[in-house]
């Protein structure tokens, strides 16, 4: 993908399994201008970023050449533009408006 879809790409949160085997990394693809093209880049990203888990666990491997092993990268996607949404409206129905 391109390195602008790339940088809109941002880790929310990862869980870390005690024994450090698994990795579930949370991240979010942030609103482009274009609602449609919008939609079409999250995905694409998203895509991205599953296509490529052996190479980024690679990456990560050799950054951290100290531990025995890598942990398994599992990318779950949420939308936080959206929930950010529901906060406002929530936020605007318990003011009264």
């Amino acid at each position: 993908i391109e390195d602008e879809l790339r940088r809109r790409i941002n880790i929310v949160h990862a869980d870390v399994s005690p024994d450090l085997r698994q990795a579930r990394v949370t991240v979010s693809v942030m609103a482009g201008k274009d609602k449609m093209e919008d939609v079409i880049a999250k995905r694409r990203a998203y895509a991205w970023l599953v296509q490529n888990t052996k190479s980024i666990r690679h990456s990560l491997a050799q950054r951290m050449k100290h531990m025995k092993a890598s942990p398994d990268v599992t990318f779950v996607q949420v939308d936080v533009g959206a929930a950010v949404d529901v906060m406002q409206l929530i936020e605007k129905v318990s003011k009264g408006y």
